[in-house]
């Protein structure tokens, strides 16, 4: 994770990003897949984290696409990181 992340109180990228799905005023419900019972535990930790702000909610989205590049993989279009993050 980023320091911002973690000074903004996310532990983990599943967490964070959980956090970032639920926050977008369209969902109404997000039902993460899991095989483990880590990544449940994981998860669940999702619900005591702080809900990102729309700056913040930027933020995430950005470095999203950065990690992804980074690891070489194709991010989401720009306009899709747009319409997810506001």
């Amino acid at each position: 994770l980023p320091d911002w992340a973690v000074a903004a109180g996310y532990q983990s990228w599943s967490r964070m990003l959980l956090l970032w799905v639920i926050s977008h005023p369209a969902v109404t419900c997000a039902i993460p897949a899991t095989s483990s019972a880590a990544h449940l535990h994981d998860n669940l930790l999702a619900g005591a984290g702080p809900l990102p702000d729309d700056a913040l909610r930027e933020r995430i989205a950005a470095a999203v696409a950065g990690e992804c590049l980074r690891r070489g993989r194709v991010p989401l279009a720009p306009n899709d990181m747009a319409r997810w993050s506001s």
